[in-house]
């Protein structure tokens, strides 16, 4: 079980990995303008990124590529005391690792994070974002639920 759970896992993490890095090539082939997929309120856009979040610690890239390599690290080395290794775990670890390896080369590659996703909410401008980052929080977003689900309702072992 664990054998198919390590290799569901590992394409997971090549799925998104493959798919961020795609979009990332056709945004900066193609939405050199902003395009409107939902006028005022979804577009299409290439942004450069040389920071994190909301871009935090712009033009910091070594101290970036540091903590995506780091924060991978620590992902590997506490695997077992998040429990990665157990099922429905797997996959938010899986995604959470396909993200930030697609921003992590996108930094040492480019120097920048390719954004492109553009979402404007009534009286606000979300962050421009691609696929890394929506992998790196539903993946951190599904272990939070777990988390939360297995303190509420904690196994019964007989």
């Amino acid at each position: 079980m664990k054998k198919k759970l390590l290799i569901h896992g590992v394409l997971v993490v090549i799925c998104i990995f493959s798919l961020d890095q795609i979009s990332k090539h056709i945004a900066m082939e193609n939405f050199t303008h902003p395009i409107a997929v939902i006028p005022h309120f979804f577009y299409l856009e290439y942004v450069g990124n040389g920071g994190a979040a909301w871009n935090l610690l712009d033009g910091h890239r070594y101290l970036l590529c540091f903590f995506g390599f780091f924060t991978l690290l620590v992902l590997f080395i506490s695997r077992k005391k998040f429990r990665f290794h157990e099922s429905p775990r797997h996959l938010s670890f899986a995604l959470i690792v396909g993200g930030a390896c697609g921003n992590l080369y996108d930094r040492m590659r480019l120097g920048y994070v390719v954004d492109f996703i553009d979402v404007h909410l009534p009286l606000y401008r979300w962050p421009t974002f691609n696929f890394a980052d929506a992998s790196l929080c539903i993946g951190l977003l599904f272990l939070a639920i777990l988390e939360i689900i297995e303190r509420k309702c904690p196994r019964r072992h007989p």
